[in-house]
Parts: C-alpha cells; structure tokens; sequence
C-alpha cells in the first residue's frame, strides 16, 4: 500500500482545482484548511461522550471502534469544519446539479483503539441498497483530530474506483494511506472506493466524519430528532438549512404543506418559507397551470374569523392571517410597512389573546383557518407577495 503523496506547489489550489481532482481521483486532501486548535477544541468537547460511547459491533467497525453522531449539539465548535466555506462550495459544485439543493447526511465522532482491525473496503452509496444512479449523489468530509499514518489505522482509497468505474474492476488501482495532520481534510466521493488500515501502535487514532448528500436522498443521520426546533434555532440559517429545516424543491420536508422552519424564532434572518419559488418558472414549466382568481374577501373572511374568535383589533387579526401564511415578524413588517417593534408588540398580543406561546401553536391551534387560506381563490393580493420577501429576506 502507498502513502498519501505529498506534491509541493507554488500556488495554492482553488476550489475549482479540488474540484476537478476530486472529480478524477475520487478523492483529494486539502491541507492545512483549519487551525489545529479549532480541531483540538472540538476533540477536547467530545472527549466525555468518546468514555460514555460503547464499542461498535460488527464486521465493518470492528470491537476496537467508538462512533456517535448529533454532534453539532455536543460541541459549538463542530460547526466550524461542518460549515467550512470551501468545503460546502466543493459540495455544492459536486451535488447541487442533481438535487437543486445539498444537504447534510451526518456527523459522525470517530475513535479506533490499538488492535483495531483492517476495515472492509466499500463504497458510501451502498449504504443505500438499490441506489443504482450514474451520478454523485455523496460528498465526505473527514477532519482528523490526530495525526492519521498508515500504521494509525488511517483511511485508505483506491483512486479512480469512482464513477462508473465502480461497475468494473479495480484492479488497475492499489489502495494508498490518506496520510494527514489535524487541520487537513480529506474529501471523497460516494462512489470512491474506501477503507481504514488496522491501528497497529499503542495510542488511538480520532476524526471527524462530515457527510453531504443531494437533497433528494434520505439521510443517514435523522436530523429533526437529532436537532429539535430548540436546539436548531441556536444554528446560523446555514447550518439549519444543512440540517433539513428549510422545504426542498419542490415539496420535500413540509407537514400539512407547512415549512419546517416555521418552528424557528420568528425573525430569524435567512430562511425562506415553502412558496412559488420552490417550483420551475413558468416559463420553464411544461405544463404551467392557469392564473387561479384572486378573492380578496375570501381572504378577509380568515381574518374575520381570527378577529371573532380571539377578540383582536383589525391590525392583530391581519397580523394573525399573515402569520397563518407562514410569515415572519421582519415580513409582517414590510408588508404592513410598521415598525419591528410594533409587529413584534402585536404578535405577542395575538399569541396571548389565542392562548398560545409561538408561532408553530398558533399555526397548530387554527389549522382549520391556515388550510383555508390555501385553498384556490382564498389568497389574498397582500398574500401574494410574501413568497418575493421570502426570497429576500
């Protein structure tokens, strides 16, 4: 087996240069992408969980292995390298022509101990049997947290066993040691064909497992369970996108044609609601449907309803069917042209009038009125707009 080549270069690599590797050898490793400290702050979080976490079992991790996942809520450093500008752009050159937008897959901790075994080759994409495509549907990220040497139980990958490659042998490829320092990272496709090396020393060997996968695939990690609306809300709107919250072209991730991200704060810049956006222009549409009718006092009539039932003045219950439309503070704003202050102000009061805490109990407690206002001919023109200020927002 070799070991990683090491080339000297007088000019840095772009991103289109990893890119282009990528694409031919299957892999690449970035050097020196993150400060070794960054890495250590992370490894120094999760060191209690590696002592609680018991030793995984069976064939492909052997005995001498600890692996746990959720790890953007044990550590606030692990969103660094997850979110690392390069490597979600290499991703997104990679994924986003097959899935209109990527996702992340999972986080996975991972420590080999000494007498660790050599690991099976395999390919991620099998991970999913019956994912017979021609086309990347993975992109990993692996960040050491020690230095990964051949005799460490580093990974090791056949270069060029990717792509369609995959379909013949790969006897023309011998597997070479991804050797690297904390602070590299090691990028490979879902098609690569990969492996880890026995830990043959006396100290054991730890990393980070970043997973990106098309937006149309299941993931591997259930990030909804693993990241509640409480702790995704602590995420910038990158990262909570990453994870699921926002509605995927052109429907994927909704509940009762409701966006997950309606259940994070109000205002929280970046997210854009499930709307027309999501769906081909109509001139890119075959078959466009026609122009449905505006009822302005169809509309009215929700906010009647809201008006009659909780007692709330006409601004409260206009407040109240935007909410119901799946706005946020900032867009009631704009649309209303007031204040933050005074939308936030009648937001709370529409809340305690209702009987409710938040945006999703409000949404929950009149979803009678919220399927109303999606029914054809009840949109209203005020309600028309909010798909635009999604977009800018």
């Amino acid at each position: 087996m070799r070991s990683t080549p090491r080339v000297r270069v007088d000019v840095r690599p772009t991103g289109r240069d990893w890119v282009r590797h990528l694409r031919t050898e299957g892999y690449c490793i970035i050097p020196g992408l993150l400060p070794g400290l960054t890495l250590e702050a992370l490894y120094h979080d999760l060191l209690p969980h590696f002592e609680s976490s018991p030793f995984c079992a069976g064939n492909c991790y052997d005995r001498r292995t600890k692996r746990f996942s959720g790890l953007l809520r044990l550590s606030r450093h692990a969103s660094v390298p997850v979110e690392h500008p390069l490597v979600l752009d290499i991703a997104q050159s990679i994924l986003d022509n097959h899935g209109h937008m990527f996702q992340l897959n999972f986080t996975q901790a991972f420590k080999t101990w000494p007498g660790q075994g050599e690991q099976a080759p395999r390919r991620t994409k099998d991970l999913w049997r019956g994912l017979n495509v021609e086309i990347e549907c993975v992109v990993t990220a692996i960040w050491p947290f020690h230095p990964h040497r051949a005799e460490s139980g580093a990974f090791f990958i056949w270069p060029g066993s990717h792509g369609p490659s995959t379909k013949k042998s790969n006897a023309r490829s011998q597997p070479v040691a991804m050797q690297m320092d904390p602070g590299d990272a090691l990028l490979f496709l879902g098609s690569t064909l990969h492996g880890a090396k026995s830990n043959d020393t006396n100290v054991p060997c730890a990393g980070l497992n970043a997973s990106y996968s098309v937006g149309w695939l299941k993931p591997l990690e259930n990030h909804w369970l693993a990241y509640p609306p409480q702790v995704a809300q602590t995420f910038s709107a990158q990262l909570a996108g990453l994870i699921g919250y926002p509605q995927r072209r052109p429907d994927r991730g909704h509940d009762e044609n409701t966006p997950a991200q309606v259940l994070l704060p109000d205002d929280m810049p970046g997210y854009h609601m499930a709307d027309g956006a999501l769906y081909p222009a109509p001139d890119q549409a075959a078959d466009a449907a026609p122009a449905q009718t505006v009822d302005d006092n169809a509309a009215k009539s929700v906010g009647a309803r809201l008006r009659a039932a909780y007692e709330l003045t006409n601004s409260e219950a206009e407040v109240g069917q935007l909410l119901l439309a799946g706005a946020h503070a900032r867009q009631i704003s704009k649309l209303r042209v007031v204040s933050i202050e005074t939308v936030r102000s009648q937001i709370k009061s529409v809340y305690s009038k209702a009987g409710v805490k938040s945006h999703p109990e409000f949404i929950l407690k009149n979803r009678p009125l919220q399927t109303a206002l999606h029914e054809p001919g009840v949109h209203s023109a005020q309600l028309e707009v909010i798909p635009a200020l999604h977009l800018r927002s």
